[in-house]
């Protein structure tokens, strides 16, 4: 049944009659820089749809509220990924300060530090990654900011659908893999990617939405 559901899963915005015109119209704003906020307030409104179980990709209109919606996402990312954030940019200065040094033990030094921070970065983004879908979906379904950043009530749900939620986060990892694969492929591996990648974020918030509703505080 587990199987049957993920297949559900990935063709999920097939079911809708527009999907084609909504998944071009979602990866050219996805394209310009700024304008793309609004497509991360279409994932919300599509995790939202999820959570209240009447699944469905969203019309496009209502753009600015799309846009607010997007930006306060951005901003939720970007409180969440801060850790990784700063230790990339002081392992980077610190590895920039000692990089040429006359001294050949600093150079080895500044080169292991590098290494061992950028790894840290990536373990630490690993970890948060797997805890941001959930608190968007605690976002979308209060609309609330601060309900992001309820810790404690994060980690319960996630706990509560715990195998659920693995699950629906490797289904997402794989079709990242995969879609990274196509976009090596010559000329139109990039245009797949960036309408590919719209399609796999709308499948990743409608599955969590749907791993949400049936998580508890």
């Amino acid at each position: 049944g587990e199987i049957m559901g993920i297949e559900e899963d990935i063709k999920f915005p097939l079911k809708d009659k527009d999907w084609l015109v909504k998944i071009l119209v979602g990866g050219v704003i996805s394209l310009i820089p700024i304008v793309n906020f609004i497509a991360l307030g279409y994932y919300i409104k599509t995790m939202r749809n999820s959570i209240d179980g009447k699944p469905g990709m969203p019309e496009w209109k209502g753009f600015g509220n799309f846009f607010v919606k997007g930006l306060i996402t951005f901003v939720i990312c970007l409180v969440y990924m801060i850790i990784p954030i700063t230790i990339i940019i002081a392992t980077t200065v610190i590895w920039g300060l000692h990089k040429g040094n006359i001294l050949r033990m600093w150079d080895i030094f500044a080169n292991t530090g590098l290494i061992m921070g950028l790894l840290m970065a990536f373990v630490a983004a690993l970890i948060i990654g797997f805890l941001l879908p959930m608190a968007l979906a605690m976002y979308a379904k209060s609309d609330n900011i601060k309900d992001a950043f309820k810790f404690g009530e994060l980690i319960n749900r996630i706990k509560s659908v715990f195998n659920e939620y693995i699950i629906a986060y490797g289904v997402v990892i794989l079709l990242i893999i995969i879609l990274w694969v196509v976009t090596l492929i010559p000329i139109i591996g990039w245009i797949i990617g960036i309408f590919g990648s719209f399609y796999v974020a709308v499948v990743a918030a409608n599955m969590f939405g749907r791993v949400y509703a049936k998580s508890v505080e």
